[in-house]
């Protein structure tokens, strides 16, 4: 069966550098619903200027924006599609789930009314997405989240990446002063404790280090490598606790 495509709809891949862009790219491709017009912002930096040139590019009514580590499942734009139709004047966003493999289901995919959200210029902040969502709240717009699971994460799963991206995420969490956190840290723990390996007590180690250091800007290049440096001599070491270890002295003083 052939596939339809919302003429009103465009695509506008996010990518600096993320080795898994053939595998977005392959999922934007196998939409049951196709978007009009595929569009990639590539290598500027910092991410809000990467975002203002996505601002700059939007041309049609809706605009789905995509990060390169993101896979889409194949209902993805037709089930966000669907609900921005549907949405009062004052949505200026829908969005659905993005599952992760430490955090569990976490941030989203966020299709957009360009009319709204075109002309915003993004200062150099952390959390773009949690900015914008402040700006519009301002000025009387609003997102609409579902908890429909629309894409995957993949990422780059270097120990090294896992502990840095952790930090930031943690750093957004604690900027912002997201209550949720508690959740992440038991879902990154859960992890730990079911796969016995360093990678997740790594997430775990990222993400309360980020959260005892807020940071408001962006991150740049050499970020966290000081932090990473210290890591992996606990690492040669082998200082990092066993997870079935601690689990087996749960209660014990």
């Amino acid at each position: 069966m052939k596939s339809e495509t919302a003429q009103d709809l465009e695509c506008i891949v996010m990518h600096n550098g993320e080795t898994t862009i053939q595998y977005c790219l392959d999922s934007i491709h196998e939409q049951t619903l196709k978007a009009a017009s595929i569009e990639t912002v590539s290598f500027i930096s910092p991410i809000n200027e990467s975002i203002n040139k996505r601002h700059e590019l939007m041309s049609l009514p809706y605009s789905i924006k995509v990060d390169a580590d993101m896979v889409l499942y194949p209902h993805c734009f037709d089930f966000l599609y669907r609900k921005i139709k549907q949405s009062n004047k004052n949505i200026y966003a829908v969005t659905g789930m993005l599952e992760d493999p430490f955090i569990g289901l976490m941030g989203a995919v966020h299709m957009e009314k360009t009319e709204l959200v075109k002309d915003i210029n993004i200062p150099d902040v952390i959390g773009c997405d949690r900015y914008l969502r402040n700006f519009m709240l301002k000025k009387g717009n609003a997102i609409q989240e579902f908890q429909e699971t629309v894409a995957q994460h993949w990422s780059d799963w270097s120990e090294e990446a896992i502990f840095k991206r952790h930090v930031r995420v943690g750093q957004k969490l604690a900027y912002y002063k997201t209550q949720h956190y508690d959740d992440w840290i038991l879902e990154i723990g859960h992890r730990w404790m079911e796969w016995n390996r360093d990678s997740p007590f790594l997430a775990l180690l990222g993400l309360c280090y980020g959260l005892l250091t807020p940071d408001q800007k962006e991150k740049g290049k050499g970020f966290a490598d000081k932090e990473w440096e210290l890591v992996q001599r606990l690492m040669k070491y082998k200082v990092i606790p066993k997870a079935d270890y601690l689990y087996s002295q749960r209660g014990k003083p």
